[in-house]
């Protein structure tokens, strides 16, 4: 399905937002028409659970999660971009570790989370944008 918003400029009618959702009423794609004629345009995946898995802008890969098969917790984002990725392991207690890599492996910071930390950072690092 296709939402989209217009407006009349000039006499003229052109589309400012057009988003297509998958029949699950996941957004697919959000383009944003711009002051020069052309879009801004963000789309993104899902897993079957309805998980985000990455998000495109104008074609580019922004970012890219993965999920732990067994419980569904978020374990990782990459930053394909910046060559970097954030890795997430659950600790006793309901704490988890966060480390910043870089592209090899390199470890640049390790934090520990709370648990509610966690959720916080969990459920930002799950949405769209």
């Amino acid at each position: 399905m296709t939402r989209l918003i217009e407006e009349t400029k000039n006499g003229k009618k052109q589309v400012v937002l057009r988003r297509s959702f998958d029949d699950s009423g996941h957004l697919l794609l959000e383009a944003m028409g711009l002051a020069n004629g052309k879009e801004q345009v963000k789309s993104f995946t899902y897993d079957d659970a309805g998980r985000v898995l990455s998000y495109s802008l104008n074609g580019k890969e922004m970012w890219r999660n993965a999920y732990d098969a067994t419980t569904g917790q978020l374990t990782e984002r990459v930053f394909s971009n910046l060559g970097v990725k954030l890795a997430f392991e659950p600790l006793s207690g309901g704490e988890v570790k966060e480390s910043l890599e870089k592209v090899g492996g390199a470890v640049t910071s390790v934090k520990t989370l709370a648990p509610k930390d966690w959720q916080a950072t969990a459920s930002t690092l799950q949405r769209l944008e």
